[in-house]
C-alpha cells in the first residue's frame, strides 16, 4: 500500500526553489533528503517500508533527469528504497529522438542503469521486457 501525504509549507518551499535549477547539485540532494526525512517522520513505523519516488520529469529538464539517474544512490543518503519511473518519459524521448510509442529501448537502458546505480524499484509499462533485462543483469552484474 502506498501512502501519499501533504508536506508542510516550509518543506515545499525548500523544494520549490530548486524547480528549474541546473544542474542538480549536492545542495539539492541534501534538501531532498531533509524533506523526505521530515515527511517520513509524519508516518509511524514506516522507515523500513518507505519508498521514495525520485520524481523523474517533475519540474526538471533533461540535465536534471539524467543527473537523478546517474546519482540515484545518493538520494536520501541510501536510507530509503528509491523508485524510478522512467517508462516512455519525455526525457527518454529527448535522449533518443523517438516518439512515445518507440521508447522501449531507451526506457530499458535507463532502467538498467538506474538499477546499476542503486534504484531498488522500477515502475514500468513493459513488464516482460524489463524482467528480461533484470534477469540478464543478475547473471552478469559486476
Amino acid at each position: 500500500m502506498a501512502k501519499r501525504f501533504n508536506l508542510n509549507k516550509t518543506s515545499l518551499q525548500k523544494l520549490e526553489k530548486f524547480k528549474n535549477h541546473k544542474p542538480i547539485t549536492d545542495e539539492i540532494y541534501k534538501t531532498f533528503f531533509e524533506v523526505v526525512v521530515s515527511a517520513v517522520k509524519l508516518i509511524k513505523d514506516c522507515s523500513e517500508k518507505s519508498i521514495v519516488d525520485a520524481g523523474i520529469g517533475f519540474g526538471k529538464n533533461l540535465s536534471g533527469n539524467v543527473s537523478l539517474i546517474k546519482k540515484v544512490k545518493e538520494l536520501c543518503g541510501g536510507k530509503y528504497k528509491i523508485l524510478m519511473a522512467l517508462s516512455r518519459k519525455s526525457c527518454i524521448g529527448e535522449m533518443t529522438g523517438r516518439p512515445v510509442d518507440e521508447r522501449l529501448s531507451g526506457t530499458l537502458a535507463a532502467n538498467l542503469i538506474s538499477v546499476l546505480n542503486g534504484a531498488s524499484i522500477v515502475r514500468v509499462h513493459d513488464y516482460n521486457e524489463t524482467i528480461d533485462i533484470l534477469k540478464v543483469l543478475s547473471y552478469i552484474k559486476p
